[in-house]
């Protein structure tokens, strides 16, 4: 069993913080893993919130030249990636437990 994790951005908020503008205050984020020998999925969404007082202004990156790669990492230094991806796993196991349930037909009521 390999689970394959990937992130997905969802979505982004800005304030104005040490004289400087459009600063990244709130990251909102999917983690997915799926496994890859059977493709059964599952996912962990979470928001990550940075303080004023983190930005540092000389090694500031402007929002409009941000990319996934960096902010996907801005990610993984502030959360626990590890428990993050136990919940997924743990979603996968719970999908798998789950018994698929067979359409039969009513004994009373002839078919037509």
């Amino acid at each position: 069993m390999a689970i394959n994790y990937t992130w997905k951005i969802m979505g982004v908020e800005l304030q104005s913080a040490n004289n400087l503008t459009n600063v990244v205050t709130k990251i909102k984020w999917i983690r997915f893993g799926v496994d890859d020998a059977d493709n059964i999925s599952g996912a962990h969404p979470g928001v990550t919130n940075f303080s004023a007082g983190e930005i540092d202004p000389a090694n500031f990156t402007f929002y409009e030249q941000l990319n996934e790669t960096q902010v996907i990492a801005w990610i993984e230094s502030k959360e626990n990636i590890a428990e993050i991806n136990q919940f997924i796993d743990n979603e996968i196991n719970k999908s798998r437990s789950v018994k698929s349930v067979s359409r039969v037909e009513i004994p009373w009521i002839s078919q037509i």
